[in-house]
Formats: C-alpha cells, structure tokens, sequence
C-alpha cells in the first residue's frame, strides 16, 4: 500500500517492472491526470539521500531550460518504510527497444529523424551540466506516426549509482553493457562523448534491429566494446540500398577513441542534417516543443542533507564527537583579524583577490564558535587577543580550546604543558599579509603541532579510507597467518602419512634385517659342520693333508657341543648369535686347505660322447621353369583332344587320366574339370 501522503497526490497500478534500480510501479498523477513512474530503489544498493537528491537537482536544471522531450523527476522522497523512491514523468508511447522487437529494424530515414531528437536532448542537457550516460533503446519512448515524437528518460540517474569500475564487476554500477562507452568500460567517467557513442549504438540498432555487441554476460559485453570493431551494416543488411552515407556516420560515433568521435551533440545534428541533405530527403528532422512553464520539482531529501553551519556556545558539544566539514570559517576570522588590524593601525583591511581558493577546514562546531567569537570580540575592541593578553586568558576566551576540551575529544588523558602551548598558539590569531597568509612560520605550523604533540587524535577526525584501508590491511594479515597455518598442518598430515617417514629419516627394516636373518642361523650351522667328516675315506695321495684332517673333526665337534644346547633358552635368541659368530673364524680357514684334497679325490670326469655328424640336407630340387600361357594352352589342348577321343571310345579310365594331367597343367581350367567329372559319371555308370 502506498504511503498516506503518496496516495493523496498519486495513484499506481499492481504490476511492477524491476530492474536493476529497483521497482517501477506505472500511474497517474491527481492533479491533472498525467502519467507518471515512481521508481522505488533496491535498499541492497544502499543509495543515500545524498545520490537521490542530485536527481532531484538535475531535473531542476533541465526544467528551468524548460526542454520538451526530457522526462523529468518530479518528486524525490522517502516511504514510511525508509525506502528512497522517485517519481518521474512518463507518456503513452512504447519504448524504442519495444519498437525494434516487434518491427525488426527500422528504415534510415526513420532512424535519423529519431537520432535527430536524441541528439537535440543531450544537447539541451549538457547546456545545464547534466550527463545522461545510459542512452539505451529501454529509456527512449517514441511514435512514428501520425508524426515522430521523441522523449527520452531517466536524465539524471547517472548520479545513484557509480561508474563501471573493472575492479569490481559484480558491483551494482550505472549503464548498460551494450550501450557503454569504452572509456567507460575501462574505468573512467563518462562525458558528452560516452553518450554520442551510445547515441551510435541507436543508430546501428535501429538499422540492424540489435545492438552490434551482445554476449551471454555483460562482462564479455564489456570486454568486446573495448575490443572488437562492430560488424558494416551493409553485411548485415546486404539487401539495404544507400547505406554508404549512414554507416559513414555510425562508424564516427563508434570510433574507440573519443577523439574520434563528433565533437558535441551539435556537431552530430549537423551531420544528420548533412545526411538528410545527400540522400535522405524523406527524413523528417525536428524537436519537441518548449514546455510552456517550469516544471515544480519537489524534493523530501533536502531536510536529511541540512548541516548546521552556524551554533550557540551554549550548544552542547555532540555526544558523538562528529567532526563537521565547513567552508566559512577561514573568510571569518580572516575578516575579523582584518578589522581588528585596521581598527589598530589604521590601514585598511587586505583582501582576497577574486577568483581566490579557500581551504576547506575540519573542525568541532563548538571550536568553530567559540573561535568566531574570539574573532568579533578581539576586533570589537581594537586590537588582536594575542596582544595583549597572556596565554591563559586566551585559553579563557576559547572555552572550546581547553585541556579538559582536548581530552574529552580524543577520550584520552589530559595533553602535558607542551601540547597544551601548542594549543594556545592555534588560538591566538597571527598577522596576515596581504596575500591572507600567516607571516609567521611558528604560528602557521602550530595548527599542525596539536595534532601530533597533543596527541589527541580523535576517531572521527580520521577520514573513511584511512579506516577502511586500516582493516583491509588487518584482514590481509588475518587471512594469511590461516593459510600459514593450514599449510603447516598439511605438511605434517602428509609427512606422517607417509610410509617413510619425515624427510632425512633412516628407514628401519635395514637396521632389523641383521638381527632376524641371523637367528635361523645356529639350527642350520651345525648341519654341514660334520660334513667334512668324510672326507678321509677315500685314500689320500698327498700324506701331509691327511694328519690336517684329522684335527678337525675334535676341533669342530665342541663347537657343535657349544651350539647345541644354546637354543634352548628361547627368551634371549641374540645369545645363540653369539657362539656362532665366534666358531665362524675357526671353521673358515679348513675349507680352504681342504679344497685341494677334495679335488684330488674326485674321480676324472667321464669323456663327452662323440657328437653325431649332422645330416647333410638334400638340396631342395630345382623348380621347374615355368611355362607361358601359350605355352601351357599347347600342352593342354592334345590332352583333351586325346581324352575325347578315348572318351567316345567307351574308354573312360584313360578319359579320367588325360584330363587329370590337363587340370595339372592349368588348374584354373573350367572346361577340363566339367569333362572330367562327365567321364567319372560314365565310369560309375
């Protein structure tokens, strides 16, 4: 339901048409019955009373130009909701993107004559200082017949929300991807130029029937705006005659570069006169007609933006030590320091030349007051407060200016003896020159020694970006100690999951394999030991090997004493290692003089039988010399010829014979095989 107040002054319909602004709710105006559009934004695009009002301040504007064809936004407000919406002007025309979808194009004539009044209106906007930048075929209502009219919406929206900032794409931002300029797309503002280039788009678009760069996402959109050329328009309507001039003039407005492009609205309505001129005669070139008043213009916002420039002392300081902007504090104590000056020395008072900068100054309100008060009362009477006063009464005629003032503002302890002199000099007013400047260096530095001996900083003193660039650099701090940490912890998961163990880490298996490989080794040590043993029965030539043999059988028998009963204790297997490894050395050096003797034992091996001779392989017999076609047609035909003959003589078995040597000579014989297998039929018979 709308608003009390609302309902008194309009009436709205139920359908709603969003965007990316907000709501639009179609309807009438009371008053006079006339059409009208209330747009009621997002609150997710967080747009402040600030941003609304200058859509309020731009219709203004073009409603004292008192332009025809420009809708405007008659009323700015709030609901009593808190959500911001704006009533703008409408008529009972169809939009051009509307036009376009059911016609499929439009004629050159038709499109210039549009472009003209197009033109006209940002040339009517930029006379007053207001930029349009989202020229699109939703926000041009026209009519083509009985004549053409043209009236183009939402100038002045281009202040709700920011310019495109690549940067930031999923930001909210104002414009259309396929109208944007490519400076625009790249980051920078817009200007007159970025709307004759969408006003290019419309004149591609009513020919072609869609914009020349359209994609899946607005970002690729925005990407091929910067990029690629637009397809000719004679390509896209090949069947289209006297393009030539048109295209010419759409290629300017498209150009990448803004010096390319017409220098103003103007300039392109020259163009299109031009045109008119050369080839399209029929074109029907004009503007709407000036609006017989101003349009009222009411805006609820202003209240919201009143900043109180001006207070009592008496005014309490705000309770939320809010730092307040003003411009008319250095022009008022600089007239009061003039005054008091000329009061004193009788030379009139310097002034600022014309056309001179003044210095936009953060201050308290009550400091604001309390030193404009200073000001008057030192020029009231004659002479300056630092003449002849002493510091303290200074102190005493700022009572804004105190310690206890300077520590209650930055919530800290009072300021010592040096910040609270540095105080004191940002007081007490110094001589000026004639330029307005301070002529003495220690006063004009002083203004910045409160703010670091003082040390009294207060948190509304320091400016939005410096807080927001303070906690994205904490965050940045916050997000990189977690993923350190994160990194740490899967290094040590995958090192401990690793079979090897951590990097520079012995393996253990080889440490274990010598201890469980020798185990085995006292069962199966005492086995070969008496094998040598034997050795002696066969009669030995060599007489010095046999007294050596002999002493090894009581040398090796008490090692195999030694091992035997050491298994038995199965609690400590490393102690039957031991004896093991000591009777080793005793046994090694036996084998080696034994060797011979074993050698000497063997009987001679037994002679290798005699080989056999290997067969000797019969040569393969010569192939036949192979014999021509005229040839073998020789041979076969007397073998057919004489198996007839034996064949009608009743002789079947020599009618069998020469044919089967004929089919030998040409397999391949069809007429030898068929008399072959009738003489085998006469023969069976």
């Amino acid at each position: 339901m709308l608003d009390e107040a609302l309902a008194s002054r309009f009436e709205f319909g139920t359908q709603a048409v969003e965007d990316k602004y907000g709501r639009h709710l179609s309807g009438r105006r009371l008053a006079d019955d006339a059409p009208v559009v209330m747009t009621v934004l997002d609150p997710s695009l967080k747009i402040g009373p600030t941003e609304a009002n200058a859509v309020s301040v731009a219709s203004k504007k073009l409603a004292a130009s008192r332009w025809g064809a420009a809708l405007l936004s008659i009323e700015v407000g709030r609901t009593e909701g808190g959500n911001t919406y704006i009533v703008s002007e409408s008529v009972g025309l169809e939009s051009l993107k509307s036009l376009l979808r059911t016609s499929g194009g439009l004629t050159p004539a038709q499109a210039l004559a549009i472009a003209y009044r197009v033109a006209a209106t940002l040339k009517a906007a930029s006379e007053v200082g207001v930029r349009h930048l989202d020229i699109s075929s939703a926000s041009i209502h026209v009519a083509l017949e009985p004549e053409v009219k043209v009236f183009v919406a939402r100038l002045g929206f281009a202040n709700l929300l920011p310019t495109y900032n690549p940067a930031r794409k999923n930001e909210a931002h104002h414009g259309t991807a396929e109208y944007m300029a490519p400076e625009v797309c790249a980051g920078r503002y817009g200007d007159e130029s970025a709307d004759l280039y969408g006003l290019g788009i419309l004149l591609y678009e009513m020919i072609a029937g869609k914009p020349p760069f359209m994609s899946s996402s607005p970002s690729t959109t925005i990407k091929r705006q910067v990029y690629e050329k637009p397809l000719p328009l004679h390509l896209v309507k090949p069947g289209m005659g006297q393009l030539d001039a048109y295209e010419r003039l759409v290629t300017r407005l498209l150009a990448k570069d803004p010096k390319g492009r017409p220098g103003s609205a103007a300039e392109v309505m020259e163009a299109i006169q031009a045109l008119k001129n050369e080839a399209y005669g029929n074109a029907a070139l004009g503007v709407e007609p000036t609006r017989a008043t101003v349009v009222d213009v009411i805006s609820h916002l202003e209240a919201e933006l009143v900043v109180p420039v001006v207070a009592t002392s008496s005014d309490p300081v705000p309770s939320g030590r809010e730092t307040m902007v003003f411009t008319g504090l250095a022009e008022a104590i600089e007239k009061a320091q003039a005054a008091a000056q000329s009061q004193s020395s009788g030379a009139p008072a310097a002034s600022i030349p014309a056309g001179g900068s003044r210095p936009t100054e953060a201050f308290d309100p009550s400091f604001v007051v309390a030193a404009v008060e200073a000001a008057q009362k030192a020029a009231a009477q004659g002479a300056g407060p630092g003449a002849t006063e002493s510091p303290e009464e200074r102190t005493q005629a700022l009572p804004g200016l105190t310690p206890d003032f300077i520590a209650a503002q930055s919530n800290v302890a009072a300021p010592d003896a040096e910040s609270t002199q540095a105080w004191t000099a940002v007081s007490a007013p110094t001589p000026t020159s004639a330029a307005g400047l301070s002529e003495s260096p220690t006063a004009a530095n002083a203004s910045e020694d409160w703010f670091i001996k003082g040390k009294a900083i207060a948190e509304a003193s320091i400016p939005p970006e410096d807080r927001e660039s303070r906690k994205e650099t904490r965050m940045f701090w916050v997000v990189a100690a977690a993923v350190a940490i994160l990194l740490a912890i899967a290094v040590a998961v995958y090192f401990e999951s690793r079979p090897g163990g951590a990097p520079g880490e012995l393996p253990v298996a080889p440490e274990v394999a010598p201890a469980v490989t020798p185990a085995p080794s006292p069962v199966t040590a005492p086995v070969p030991v008496p094998v040598p043993a034997p050795a002696p029965k066969p009669a030995v030539s060599a007489a010095p090997a046999v007294p050596v043999a002999a002493p090894v059988s009581p040398a090796v028998a008490p090692a195999v004493q030694v091992a035997v009963p050491v298994p038995a204790p199965a609690v400590r297997p490393e102690s039957a290692v031991v004896p093991v490894q000591k009777a080793a050395p005793s046994t090694k050096p036996f084998p080696v003089e034994e060797k011979p003797a074993v050698k000497a034992a063997t009987p001679p091996p037994k002679p290798a039988p005699a080989v056999k001779p290997a067969p000797v392989a019969k040569p393969a017999p010569a192939p036949e010399p192979q014999m021509s076609d005229s040839d073998r047609q020789d041979k076969v035909k007397p073998l057919i010829k004489a198996g007839r003959d034996a064949y009608n003589a009743g002789n079947y078995a020599d009618a069998i014979a020469k044919y089967n040597e004929a089919l030998a000579m040409d397999k391949g014989n069809a007429l030898v095989r068929k008399l072959l297998e009738q003489a085998k039929a006469k023969l069976d018979q």
